[in-house]
């Protein structure tokens, strides 16, 4: 099943990407959040290591278009998850170092659950480690069907640079 669930991520991943490229945007970033955490409700905790991989198309300088992919283990299930997020970097540089903020829309589908639909956005700094390296960290605010109140968190990211 996790296999099925890592290919089906794959093929979602290779659809973007043609679609994107197609509009004319290049493909810029590689990045692995290796750490989720969110709250909600104050009683429900749900960590993720590794959380998703993502791609980062960028628009110009400052925006990008930042289709996910991932595998998530929680409250004692696998879940594969797909979503995308619309990223504005402050100080330009193709996200590479700074503030930012990005909107995010998400899916999730686990075996015998129903389908859920996500929505909330990432505020956070970018450190560059090297020309081709950043170090991501965000707080994150998320609302939809899988949580009863808005959930907090935060996530840890590591960006990889291509095509420079």
């Amino acid at each position: 099943m996790r296999i099925q669930s890592m290919l089906a991520g794959a093929v979602l991943m290779l659809g973007v990407t043609t679609t994107v490229n197609a509009q004319g945007l290049k493909l810029e970033e590689i990045r692995l959040n290796v750490a989720t955490v969110n709250l909600s409700g104050g009683t429900s905790v749900d960590l993720a290591f590794p959380s998703s991989a993502s791609a980062g198309f960028f628009f110009n300088e400052n925006m990008a278009l930042e289709p996910s992919v991932g595998m998530y283990a929680v409250k004692g299930y696998n879940q594969f998850g797909a979503g995308a997020a619309l990223a504005y970097y402050f100080n330009g540089g193709h996200g590479k170092e700074g503030l930012f903020v990005a909107p995010t829309v998400e899916f999730f589908k686990a075996k015998d659950v129903d389908a859920s639909f996500n929505y909330g956005g990432d505020v956070g700094y970018k450190v560059a480690m090297r020309d081709n390296m950043s170090v991501r960290l965000a707080g994150t605010v998320r609302d939809g069907d899988d949580y009863n109140d808005i959930a907090f968190g935060a996530s840890l990211g590591f960006s990889f640079y291509i095509n420079k």
